[in-house]
């Protein structure tokens, strides 16, 4: 037991430091700390009496840190404490699953109890800890832990219903319905019937847990919608699943949400008030878009059933709206209003929480469903017989398309797939991805505006987690056998279907591709499909032939068909790249972990679910590659791949001719067969560029010439090199870190493999010299390392070898996967982080940035824009890698356990990052940074824009446009304003300017360039806000870049 609790003890005491870091910096109350804490030292105790060992041992301390991310990236509030108490139960319920299946004797008995209790404090009591419900909270500890001595699965499902304690009402049905569950493992088949049950009572759990937050009752009734079916429904599914497989038991309770009402529209914007002082407001009408309205009443608990409180015009039509009908008292469940309101609830009624803990109360409104309407304004007017201290509240929303439903039955059909392709839905992990899905609906259905807000925000987190838990088990069983395009395919395949309903085309190259293909489709000539596709006012910069290969599937089902094309042009180069590695002499094993880590980690995802080249280059490579090692027709076939792949992009022709080179040259040792392979090579290489003069007007693309390529300045080749390794956005150190890992196998690669694995070490390094030079080394619009990615293969060939004997400090690398897999996770869920604005920011600095209101440029390695972390991070990275691989040598055991502590080493990073940015005082902040508020004006210069880091940036304004800037100040410090006016307002223009809550100053602003102008002092240093609202004459407008602050 020393040595589980040594080994899991880690992951808990960090993100409990954290919940104490961020509760001393004022970003999370005191009562939510310590319940997360404890929350997390309870799935510490339920890991430690299991005993597990590997990795299942560590899988509830694994889930902690989605926690910690919920805490640490998420700025609403209401949304971040649903994730943490959904994750916190999902972790408790992962560690009591392992648990209960290991442990023996007294231990099970402990895991149940501790299970429950863990259950529990996720899911506080609705009236505070009375007597009561502590002794409901002792019977639930002992009914788990008596139905565990028998069956660890009735255990396992007693300690789910735990939540019911606290939120059913009243509790002594909780406890009698949890008895009556202990009393399971004593009838017959309990095993079976338990098993059935499970899956539906963990989703139930999780559920419960989005309500742990406001410490309340659940409202009642939660589904307003439901179907009068469902009691109906529910005793069939009881009876009937315990005869079928526990997979398919778990898609029928699935499938049995249904019946609780349709999903809840996503809800957004801001109330009305109609008094009798102000009766009439325009509301935010759908047009197109069917409308949702909202309405709740205040000071109306005398109004009977009926009474008129407003009327919605809406072109020449009156809708009447009624209290106890449309509307109600929004205080309608309080203890005094409930005794002397007059009039029901709604027929709809959606509730949100007001205030938390012992104060919380559930305010009801009405809701209204209007169809989509022609452009007539929506206007609410108050009736005005109503009593004059009477309020009308309106919210108008329209019903804007949601991906959730898409995505959730996607989902669905995709875990079936995947379940029934592998023989996986026999396993016990089988209704895992279920009970992720089946808690996503149910939570979609409530009538809580908050609770269901977030499942759509989260809906591509929730679709992705339930399909990579079933891709896991059904990958493990195909990498066993060798299918590793298969287990590719299954995961990339899906992702590539979900991004066109998670975005429309990105930046970047993908809507140029796109305009190629649409044109191609219209049967356009080739000329004509690259001439559509150029760029307004520039030059051709793409030919036809990606849009050549991927028009079958672009005509058959459009953007989605080619990204499918995509992905499975990848999930081929994986499966090629895996035999090769294999005839290499990798061992099998190390083989298929290296497919899984290349699919599950970035960046071969984003470039097989968005239109890029590099899917194609990354199998060209290595096509190129097997087909060197094969004898000589295959050999004389890698320059027709390396033609193909120059035709594709130009670029390409850096990695595959290199590779077509060593292998036309393997075993020439005739002059006359040497001459041949020269002239087939040549004539390849001559055709490529043929092909790139004829449609992009020049042999190496219209921007370049062989005059640039070769002109390199120091600087920029430095910085160049720099950022291909460490630069966070585009380069492979934070977004690929694995990649840059398995690039220590280069040296064994080019000793160990064949010429064509040398000619492709040569051609990634050709492609790295020819980037020092450019201004967008980082690739534009596009994700991480894009002009390194087409060599992919190269390095999943070095990290297969470097596996094969691996030295000591390799063991450390797991360390790594907390960051690799968030990255990744990241890029696909929300594909526009994927995007380099090239303005040297990056997403998770800009999460951080808007989460804690602070600066985060100076925490941000970026080589576009440098700063000090510049330097510095490159310097850390390679000390920190050089001592661990000292300790290997040295303590190859220390090494070891380093590397199960990822989450445990992540989770301090992000309590020390909190500290650090709540203590700072900032020196400068950038105007355009996300934790800048902008009310009005626009982002300097616009989007779109190539190679922003080249350009002064900041936002402008115009007359009436505010800034609302968080800052944290020395004492005495002045700050002043750095940017430039424009047009009219050079002549004259002013600024005014406010501290917190105090008056407004006004500032004159005149002159021209870029300038700077003190601000007014603040009053003290410490955590301030300043308002800035800009006024110029008509047509001027200013640029504000930055502030400074002085000391």
């Amino acid at each position: 037991m020393t040595r589980g609790l040594l080994a899991a003890s880690p992951a808990p005491l960090a993100f409990a430091a954290l919940t104490v870091a961020l509760a001393a910096t004022g970003e999370l109350d005191t009562a939510t700390a310590v319940r997360a804490g404890v929350a997390a030292l309870t799935v510490l105790v339920v890991t430690v009496l299991g005993g597990a060992s590997g990795w299942r041992g560590r899988v509830g301390a694994m889930l902690l840190f989605p926690a910690g991310l919920a805490l640490f990236l998420v700025t609403d509030a209401q949304r971040r404490a649903l994730l943490l108490w959904v994750v916190l139960a999902a972790a408790a319920l992962a560690a009591g699953a392992v648990s209960l299946t290991v442990a023996r004797g007294w231990r099970r008995k402990g895991c149940a109890a501790a299970l429950a209790l863990a259950l529990l404090v996720v899911t506080p009591p609705p009236e505070g800890p009375s007597l009561g419900w502590r002794l409901a909270v002792a019977a639930t500890a002992v009914a788990a832990a008596a139905a565990a001595a028998r069956r660890p699965e009735t255990g396992m499902l007693v300690a789910a219903l735990a939540p019911a304690v606290a939120l059913a009402a009243p509790p002594p049905m909780a406890v009698g319905a949890l008895l009556l569950a202990a009393a399971l493992p004593f009838l017959p088949a309990a095993e079976q019937v338990a098993s059935r049950l499970l899956p539906l009572a963990a989703a139930a759990s999780l559920a419960g847990a989005a309500f742990g937050a406001w410490g309340m009752r659940l409202p009642s009734p939660l589904f307003p919608e439901a179907s009068p079916l469902l009691p109906g429904v529910a005793a069939l599914a009881i009876v009937a699943v315990p005869r079928v497989p526990v997979a398919l038991a778990a898609a029928l309770w699935l499938a049995a949400t249904v019946w609780l009402g349709p999903i809840q529209p996503a809800v957004s914007g801001q109330p009305v008030v109609l008094t009798a002082a102000s009766p009439r407001a325009e509301l935010t009408a759908g047009g197109e878009l069917a409308t949702l309205v909202e309405i709740s009443l205040a000071h109306a608990s005398e109004l009977p059933d009926g009474t008129p409180v407003a009327l919605l015009h809406a072109g020449g039509a009156s809708i009447p709206l009624q209290a106890g009908r449309d509307a109600a008292e929004w205080a309608h469940r309080r203890a005094d209003v409930r005794r002397v309101v007059r009039h029901g609830l709604p027929r709809q009624p959606v509730w949100r929480p007001q205030r938390a803990g012992d104060e919380g109360l559930w305010a009801v409104a009405g809701r209204l469903r209007l169809p989509a309407a022609a452009p007539f304004p929506l206007v609410a007017e108050r009736v005005p017989t109503l009593p004059e201290r009477v309020q009308v509240t309106v919210l108008a929303t329209p019903m804007r398309r949601s991906p959730l439903l898409p995505l959730l039955f996607g989902a669905a059909l995709v875990v079936a797939f995947l379940q029934l392709a592998s023989g996986a839905w026999a396993s016990g992990t089988a209704a895992v991805p279920w009970v992720v899905l089946t808690g996503a609906s149910i939570l979609a259905r409530v009538a809580v505006p908050p609770v269901a807000g977030a499942i759509h925000h989260h809906a591509a987190d929730l679709a992705l987690a339930a399909v990579v838990v079933a891709w896991l088990p059904a990958a493990r069983r195909w990498l066993r056998q060798q299918r590793d395009t298969l287990a590719a395919a299954a995961l990339l395949v899906p992702l590539a279907v979900a991004t066109p309903v998670l975005t429309p085309p990105l930046y970047g190259d993908e809507p140029y591709h796109l305009a190629i293909l649409d044109a191609l489709r219209r049967g356009a000539s080739l000329p004509q499909a690259v001439t559509a596709g150029a760029p307004p006012g520039h030059a051709p910069l793409h030919g036809p032939f990606l849009a050549v290969l991927l028009l079958p599937g672009y005509s058959l089902a459009g953007r989605t068909g080619a990204l499918v094309e995509l992905a499975l042009l990848a999930a081929v180069a994986v499966g090629v790249a895996a035999c090769r590695a294999r005839a290499l002499g990798a061992p099998p094993r190390r083989v298929g972990m290296v497919v899984a880590l290349a699919v599950g980690t970035a960046p071969l995802g984003s470039y097989a679910t968005q239109i890029w080249p590099e899917a194609a280059g990354m199998l060209a490579v290595a096509t190129c590659l097997v087909l060197a090692s094969r004898g000589p027709v295959a050999r004389l076939m890698t320059s027709g791949v390396a033609l193909m792949a120059a035709a594709v992009k130009t670029r390409l022709a850096l990695f595959t001719f290199p590779v077509a080179a060593a292998g036309l040259w393997l075993g020439k040792r005739r002059r006359r067969q040497g001459v041949v392979a020269l002239a087939v090579l040549a004539t390849a290489a001559l055709a490529a560029l043929g092909v790139a003069r004829l449609f992009l007007g020049h042999a190496l693309g219209a921007p370049r010439t062989l005059g640039s390529l070769l002109a390199v300045e120091p600087r920029r080749a430095l910085l160049a090199a720099g950022g291909l390794l460490f630069d966070p956005a585009g380069g492979l150190a934070v977004a690929a870190s694995l990649s840059l890992v398995a690039a220590l196998g280069l040296p064994r690669l080019v000793r160990e493999g064949g010429p064509g694995e040398r000619g492709a070490v040569m051609g990634c390094t050709l492609t790295v010299l020819a980037l020092l030079h450019s201004v967008e080394w980082y690739g534009g619009g596009a994700p991480p390392a894009r002009y390194l990615a087409a060599g992919l293969p190269v390095l999943w060939l070095a990290g297969a070898l470097l596996l094969r004997r691996p030295p000591p400090a390799i063991a450390a690398v797991p360390a790594l996967l907390p960051l690799a897999v968030t990255c990744w996770w990241a890029l696909l869920a929300r594909p526009h982080f994927s995007i380099n604005p090239g303005n040297g920011r990056f997403w998770l600095a800009e999460l951080v940035a808007e989460r804690f209101a602070a600066d985060t440029r100076h925490l941000t390695p970026s080589f576009l824009v440098p700063s000090v972390a510049t330097a510095v991070f490159p310097l850390v990275a390679v000390t920190v890698a050089g001592a661990v691989w000292l300790l290997g040598r040295w303590h190859p055991s220390w090494v070891r356990w380093l590397g199960q502590q990822g989450v445990a080493l992540w989770l301090a990073a992000m309590a020390v990052t909190a500290l650090h940015l709540a203590w700072r005082t900032d020196r400068w902040v950038e105007l355009e940074d996300p934790q800048v508020r902008h009310r009005g004006g626009r982002v300097e210069p616009p989007p779109g824009t190539w190679s922003t880091y080249l350009h002064r940036r900041g936002w402008r304004l115009a007359d009436g446009d505010e800034l609302l800037v968080p800052l944290r100040l020395p004492e005495g410090c002045r700050v002043s304003l750095v940017g430039w006016l424009e047009g009219a307002a050079r002549q004259g223009s002013s600024l005014e300017v406010r501290w917190d809550e105090g008056r407004w100053a006004r500032v004159t602003l005149v002159g021209e360039g870029v300038g700077r102008v003190a601000l007014p002092p603040p009053a003290a240093g410490g955590r301030r806000t300043l308002a800035l609202r800009f006024h110029a004459p008509s047509g001027g407008e200013a640029v504000a870049d930055r502030l400074e602050v002085e000391r």
